[in-house]
């Protein structure tokens, strides 16, 4: 296999002799957007492969690794064009090799997810956040590491040296050196556990229990954000955790589950909010006539649709009020008012309604003089 591999990654190095002749033809002025790198290589490779080399060709010919910002993460500034500073500067850590590797691949029509998770240097793993790619490529999909794939560090410097071995590697391969945080990352229909990938050697396990990646990642695509929260979540926790990253990203799932759940929470109780604003207009609203003698004159039908129109939003309130998932907080507290509220404005609306039943049964005479003395002016 060693051999095999060997021989492969000499041939890619020729074939990747017919990228650079290409891929260094490239105006300046198409490198400074994803749109433009993009534009040249649909124009001028035909296959996904071809395209594929000449992304990472390019990313990691003409991209620096950041090192004064190796431990940088995530962006704190949600609304920053990664690829746009990345292009700009000509540098970048690891989420910037791989949100640059992963748009471009994007734009010319190759499917490519960013990973994140944990690797081995030398057989002994680095317990810092590293993230990395997979496309597919020919119904098969390849996994490539950009940032390692463009060079190494020595003594905080970095040194430019292409690695083809990162690039377009399979998944059995690929296990041993790099570990998803989440198994479904692995492309693997037996899954590498964390205490496996901890050790020397690493072996897939054929006979562990059967994991249809290719129907999960089906799912996958089609899942709400927070359904993928949650099965990424009990994917995680089923594979083991075994370091604080592995614990660090249970506690950011949970998080993002509870952060969806309280913008939800937010966004339900607004919407309650609303149908009380409406109740509370179309209440007031029958009490203003109701004060003015019922006056000008209504039918029977019209005015109770007045209350009929402040109990439905009431009612509304409070169905919407029922829906918000495992209040606290502020959100329960605004509930627990609200439904306070609304329960006497029941009360009120069921005296308001007996009232009127009252008024509408001794006051016909008056009511149909009222009438025609309104339709005689």
């Amino acid at each position: 296999m060693f051999i095999a591999y060997s021989l492969n990654i000499n041939a890619q190095r020729d074939e990747f002799d017919v990228t650079k002749s290409i891929m260094n033809w490239i105006p300046d002025s198409l490198t400074t957007t994803t749109n433009g790198i993009a534009k040249y290589i649909d124009a001028n490779f035909r296959t996904n492969k071809q395209k594929t080399k000449a992304i990472f060709f390019w990313i990691t010919n003409n991209i620096n690794y950041d090192s004064a910002n190796k431990y940088r993460i995530n962006d704190s500034d949600q609304n920053v064009d990664i690829s746009y500073r990345t292009l700009r500067t000509r540098k970048g850590v690891c989420t910037d090799y791989t949100h640059l590797f992963s748009e471009i691949s994007k734009k010319v029509g190759i499917k490519t997810y960013t990973i994140s998770g944990y690797a081995k240097i030398d057989n002994n793993i680095n317990y810092n956040m590293h993230t990395w790619c997979v496309s597919n490529i020919d119904s098969e999909w390849y996994f490539t590491d950009p940032t390692w794939g463009a060079g190494y560090t020595e003594k905080g410097v970095f040194i430019r040296d292409m690695q083809i071995k990162y690039f377009m590697v399979e998944p059995k391969l690929f296990i041993k050196s790099h570990m998803p945080l989440d198994p479904l990352w692995q492309f693997l229909n037996h899954p590498v556990t964390k205490n496996e990938f901890s050790k020397k050697r690493i072996k897939v396990n054929t006979n562990s229990k059967f994991f249809n990646y290719t129907d999960s990642l089906k799912r996958y695509d089609n899942l709400s954000e927070i359904e993928r929260l949650y099965s990424e979540y009990l994917r995680t926790l089923n594979n083991g955790i075994t370091n604080y990253i592995d614990y660090d990203n249970i506690c950011r799932l949970k998080n993002g589950i509870n952060k969806y759940h309280q913008e939800q929470n937010r966004k339900i109780y607004n919407r309650a909010q609303r149908f009380y604003d409406k109740g509370i207009s179309a209440y007031n609203s029958y009490i203003d006539y109701k004060n003015r003698y019922y006056t000008p004159y209504k039918s029977d039908s019209e005015i109770t649709e007045m209350l009929n129109i402040a109990k439905r939003a009431f009612d509304n309130t409070s169905a919407t009020l029922d829906s918000i998932y495992k209040v606290s907080g502020n959100i329960n507290d605004n509930k627990l008012r609200l439904e306070s509220i609304i329960e006497t404005l029941n009360r009120d609306l069921k005296e308001e309604y007996n009232n009127l039943d009252n008024y509408l049964r001794v006051a016909k005479d008056y009511r149909k003089k009222l009438k025609e003395l309104q339709q005689e002016d």
